[in-house]
Order: C-alpha cells, then sequence, then structure tokens
C-alpha cells in the first residue's frame, strides 16, 4: 500500500513539473483496470484548479515553422481545447463500446487532456500530437514498449516518455501471472491431441483391399464385407426392418452410409464404410425434387473404386490416410479443457505451422444439424429416398437400439457424417437446407414450406487431420506442442526481465531528479540497450537450460520478496483450507495455483473466484511452478 501511495504522488509531481505540465495530450499507461478507474480518479482530485504550464519555446518555434495558414489552423484547435484545466479519463476493456467511444473522442478533440488507460488503448489512434506518454507499470517487453511510446510525437515535434519502476519487482510479478495465464500443462495437451487426432479405419480398409487384390477375382460377398468394415451389423438390421419400410428407403440408407470419397482425395483417405463397386449404383434412390445432385456425389468417384478393386497391388503409401474433416465445439472443449478460445487456436496453429503439417486449419464452422419434421415419422421416412445424409443418420440411430418408427426429429454432427460418406460439407449443408423447401406449388402460386426445419448450431474448430496415426507419432505431437508452450513462456518470461534489468540500470532513485529537466544521458543509455536487444534478439537460443538457470537465480536473488522454504507451511495449510471450503469441486494443481496468483480461467473464473480474498492473489510473489508442485501433493494426499 505504501508503495502505491508513492507512486500515485509522484505521477501527480511529474504531472505538475515543467516537462510534463505543459504538454497537452498525455497517455498513462497501466498494467491492470481497476488501476487506470483509480489513477484518473486521482488526477482528477489532486490536480483541480491546477493552471497547466505554458511553453513559450514552443509557440515561437511554430510561429517560425509554421506559415499563416498552419498558424491559423493552431489557433482554432487551440479554442476548441479547453487548456486550463487538468481532465483526467480511464479507458480499458471493461468499460461499454458507447464509453470508451466518448473518451476516444473527447482525447482526439483535445477537450481531454490525459487518458489512463490499459495497452488497449492506442491501437489504431490517429493522433499526431500526443506529447507525453507515461508507464504507470512496467511494459511486458521491450516489443510493447517501444510500441507504445512510438504513439508521441507522431508529428515530429519533441515528446517526452516517463516510466515508473517498481525497486522490489510489484510489476514483475504481475506481468507473470499474465504470461502463466497461456500456459497449459502436458496432460492438457494430451487431450487436446486426443481429441484432434481421432483414430480412423483408413489403415483396416486399405489392407482389406490388398487382401482382395491379392486374391484376384472378387465375389460380391466379399465386396460387402469390405465396404462394411466398420459397421458389419447394418445390413443386418436394415433387412430386418424390410416390413416395416418400403424397399427404396432401405436401400437408400444402405448406399448412403457407404458413401464415396470426394473428388479432391484419395481413395484411401475415407472414413467408415466408402464405396466399393458398381453395387451402389444399383440401390441409389431418386433426387428428382432437389437441387443438389447426390448422385453425381457417388458417381465422380465410382470409376477410381473400381479400378482399386480389380487392380494390381501396390505397394503401401508412406501414410493410409489422406486426412478427415475435423469438427470440435469450441465452448464445449474450452470447458473441458480449461484453456480459452484463443489459447486453443494458438495450439492448433502450431500444429498447422509444423513441418510435417499435422493439421490444416479451416474456417470454423457449426457442426450440429437438427431435423425436425412436423409431417411426422412418415414424413421423414420420405426424406430418406432423397436425402442420403438423413437416411444414413437414421440408419446410425437404428444401429444405436433406438426405435426409429415414431421418431420426427435428428441430430448428428454433419461434419463427420459428411466425411465419413465422403461428401463435401458445404453441398450437404445446402442439400439439408434444401428440405425446408416444397417444390410444388403451395395455395398462392408459388413454392412454399415443406414442414421441415433444419438447424445448424455448435460453433467449431473446423480443419483437416490424420486419424491413423501411431501411439509413437501421438507422443511426439504432445511433446512438440508441450515444448512449443514451455518455449514461448520462457521465451516471454526473459523478455520481461531483460526489460526489469534494462530499465533499472537507467532509473533515478527518485522522481523528483526528472520533474523538471530530462537527463539526456540516461535517454541515450536507454537507447542504446534497446538497440543492441533489437540487434542480438535473432540469436538468442532459449532453449538452452544455463540461460534459464540464471535467470531464475538472480530472480530468486534480487527480486523474490520471500523464500519458498519459509512460507511452504503456510502455503500447504492454505491449500488445505481451500479444497476443505470446496470438497464439492475438482482442482488441478495448475487451478489452485491460478487462484493464488489472481489468474482467471474458463472452469474457474475470476468473477467467482476472485471474491473470496483469503485466497486469490495471496501468493503473487511466489513461483507459479512451485505452487503447482505443492497444490498437486496436497490434492493427492487428500484422496
Amino acid at each position: 500500500m505504501l508503495c502505491v501511495l508513492l507512486f500515485a504522488q509522484a505521477l501527480v509531481s511529474l504531472l505538475k513539473g515543467d516537462r510534463f505540465g505543459c504538454l497537452d495530450s498525455i497517455i498513462v499507461y497501466c498494467t491492470r483496470r481497476e488501476e487506470t478507474s483509480r489513477v484518473s480518479a486521482l488526477l482528477r482530485t489532486c490536480l483541480r484548479g491546477t493552471t497547466v504550464k505554458e511553453s513559450s519555446s514552443t509557440v515561437t518555434e511554430e510561429a517560425e515553422e509554421n506559415p499563416v495558414g498552419k498558424q491559423k489552423k493552431a489557433l482554432a484547435r487551440k479554442r476548441i481545447r479547453k487548456p486550463l484545466k487538468w481532465i483526467a479519463e480511464a479507458y480499458h476493456a471493461g468499460m461499454s463500446a458507447a464509453e470508451r467511444r466518448r473518451v476516444q473522442s473527447n482525447f482526439m478533440c483535445g477537450e481531454l487532456r490525459v487518458v489512463v488507460a490499459t495497452v488497449a488503448f492506442g491501437m489504431g489512434l490517429d493522433k499526431s500530437d500526443v506529447r507525453g506518454v507515461v508507464h504507470y507499470n512496467m511494459p511486458k517487453s521491450f516489443e510493447s514498449y517501444v510500441q507504445e511510446i512510438g504513439r508521441a510525437g507522431r508529428d515530429g515535434q519533441p515528446a517526452h516518455c516517463h516510466l515508473f519502476l517498481d525497486p522490489e519487482g510489484g510489476d514483475l510479478h504481475e506481468l507473470r501471472r499474465h504470461i502463466y495465464a497461456d500456459t497449459v500443462d502436458y496432460f492438457t495437451v494430451k487431450k487436446l491431441v486426443q481429441k484432434v487426432f481421432p483414430p480412423c479405419k483408413c489403415r483396416q480398409i486399405y489392407q482389406k483391399r490388398q487382401d482382395l487384390a491379392k486374391a484376384g477375382e472378387v465375389d460380391d460377398a466379399e465386396m460387402l464385407e469390405l465396404m462394411d468394415t466398420c459397421e458389419d451389423t447394418l445390413e443386418v438390421q436394415l433387412d430386418s426392418q424390410q416390413g416395416e419400410q418400403p424397399a427404396e428407403t432401405q436401400s437408400s440408407a444402405l448406399d448412403a452410409s457407404q458413401g464415396g470419397k470426394r473428388p479432391n482425395q484419395q481413395q484411401e483417405g475415407g472414413a467408415e464404410g466408402e464405396p466399393m463397386s458398381e453395387l451402389q449404383e444399383e440401390g441409389r434412390g431418386g433426387v428428382e425434387g432437389q437441387e443438389v445432385d447426390w448422385k453425381k456425389q457417388d458417381g465422380q468417384q465410382l470409376h477410381q473404386d473400381e479400378a482399386a478393386a480389380g487392380g494390381e497391388a501396390q505397394a503401401p503409401p508412406s501414410r493410409v490416410c489422406h486426412t478427415h474433416e475435423r469438427a470440435i465445439p469450441i465452448q464445449d472443449t474450452v470447458e473441458a479443457l480449461d484453456v480459452t478460445e484463443e489459447g486453443l487456436e494458438t495450439l492448433l496453429c502450431y500444429l498447422e505451422l509444423h513441418p510435417q503439417e499435422w493439421v490444416e486449419l479451416l474456417h470454423p464452422t457449426l457442426s450440429t444439424c437438427r431435423l425436425v419434421c412436423y409431417g411426422g415419422p412418415q414424413q421423414l421416412r420420405k426424406l430418406t429416398k432423397i436425402c442420403p445424409p438423413v437416411a444414413v443418420a437414421l440408419a446410425r440411430k437404428r444401429m444405436r437400439g433406438e426405435r426409429v418408427e415414431v421418431c420426427d426429429s435428428l441430430e448428428f454432427d454433419v461434419v463427420e457424417l459428411a466425411d465419413t460418406m465422403g461428401w463435401q460439407l458445404p453441398l450437404v449443408k445446402r442439400g439439408l437446407r434444401q428440405l425446408q423447401w416444397s417444390t410444388e406449388r403451395g395455395s398462392f402460386g408459388g413454392t412454399g414450406k415443406s414442414g421441415v426445419l433444419v438447424e445448424f448450431s455448435s460453433l467449431s474448430f473446423y480443419f483437416r487431420s490424420y486419424g491413423d496415426l501411431t501411439a509413437d507419432e501421438m507422443d511426439r505431437v504432445c511433446d512438440f506442442l508441450h515444448r512449443r508452450v514451455q518455449a514461448q513462456e520462457k521465451t516471454q518470461l526473459y523478455q520481461l526481465k531483460a526489460c526489469f534489468r534494462a530499465f533499472r540500470s537507467v532509473a533515478y532513485r527518485n522522481c523528483s531528479f526528472c520533474t523538471d529537466e530530462m537527463d539526456e544521458e540516461r535517454s541515450l543509455k536507454l537507447k542504446e540497450l534497446l538497440r543492441d536487444y533489437f540487434d542480438k534478439k535473432k540469436e538468442l537460443d532459449l532453449s538452452k537450460n544455463s540461460l534459464e538457470d540464471k535467470e531464475n537465480e538472480e530472480d530468486d536473488e534480487g527480486l523474490s520478496m520471500c523464500k519458498m522454504r519459509d512460507w511452504e507451511d503456510q502455503i500447504r495449510a492454505d491449500i488445505r483450507s481451500f479444497l476443505a471450503n470446496r470438497s464439492d469441486e475438482k482442482f488441478t494443481g495448475r487451478a489452485i495455483a491460478r487462484i493464488f496468483h489472481g489468474i482467471g480461467s474458463p472452469c474457474y473464473p475470476a468473477q467467482t473466484f476472485g471474491r473470496d480474498r483469503r485466497y486469490w492473489r495471496k501468493y503473487l510473489q511466489f513461483d507459479f511452478n512451485e505452487i503447482i508442485r505443492l497444490a498437486t501433493q496436497e490434492i493427492i494426499r487428500t484422496k
């Protein structure tokens, strides 16, 4: 609390001094949203009635350099502004859009002199005459610092920048909290990899094809067995329903469940039940009433399948599976893994950028289809004659042991179904949507609704991935992702510590030394440090353990407020108390460490857990990974 008061007094003294007292537009950057509101209120209170100083040298230089027209524009701008009052407002992402627009508009036109904001303010800000930038808290990296101070003096006129540095490392702990918020453990990475690479039957199908090709002539029974490798009971169950459903509907469902591959993929890349011969063409139902030509989807691949079934045995390719289209519901995955949507997107991008291109990301899509027939089960059975995807979905429901005779609605994963049938997802979705409209003339002479409702929901990550990865390959993917996350964490920690060391080397012990005059020597030294950092950045090898050990030793010696060994018993006691108070909930070691550091997550939001100040942000100054270790040990002991 004492440090906060000293910082506030120093900021007020700086703005009253000669350097910043005569500046028109000033941005004060803070790390936390709560701090922006507190600092802006402090400035409005402490600077009330304070007259803004006029810089005579600046006015003289502008009069000499500017022509008459520019001088008139400058005078007009000064009339619009209110230069005799200190007005400060807060700006952060937690404010409403209208409030943010009001603050930014007032700052742009000159009515607002000081904006106390988080780092989000300034992106896209087209204001060239920002005269001062003050960092109330230390930035997270040199990259952020250069970007933020670069918003001052874009018109070529002199501008001033100032940074407040906590000598005890309070800002360092706060910024490390943001770094740890984006990290994930190996177990979470493994669960994500299992969702991204579910196993497929491509290798079994390929091996069966090779065996049949070597055997020579293939009879119909063997061909049907190959077509139904994954679902051996489909034909039997469909035949058992022959008395309840027309023959045309049965054949349509059978053929649709064994649909062909899409033209832009190899024939080995299909999932369960690919088309293998001309038997498919015999059982296909008519589709005269639909714009989407379902027959064309199968016919484009028919000749390739016949050649593959009757040709010579070929050498097995390096990878049998040629990727499948997958969809992972975003909200369900965020809640299951306790990782933000942005974090999941980052991990998927790492997989896409890998040299082996494990994943090909596509545009997010709605993956769940819900189909309701207001005409009852009879109308749904009619749809199976003209829409093979509906027939496949209904056949799968029957195979799960559910009664379909009284079923008038379906809900299924349309991405998985389209990939299994080997058809393109946009065409399948379009065909399903067209079921809502009837081709028959309505009572008003035009086409009308058919009594079928089709809805798509569950926004999902949409991508192509392999389904035949071995256990060793899955482990390599997990290791790659985890190492990549650790390297990113290590890089950000290094950048943070490099910032702190550089700023500390040029810092004053007291703000009073630089309120009126600027020290050119220290400014040049900081510029030199920035130049050296960006010159050597490409040569850094952050994967070396020696660098990490050296940084950790320096952090333990100079910046840690307390030693972990002195507080270990107290931390363990708080962990046990926390688990006892919330015995009805499940926690991991990382979840408890996040709460003790004040880090919110999708499953443990700050709005809920931040209310209990006994634990929230209590051990912010301690090492995050050590708290994870202690919390994991205590969780194991309580079981």
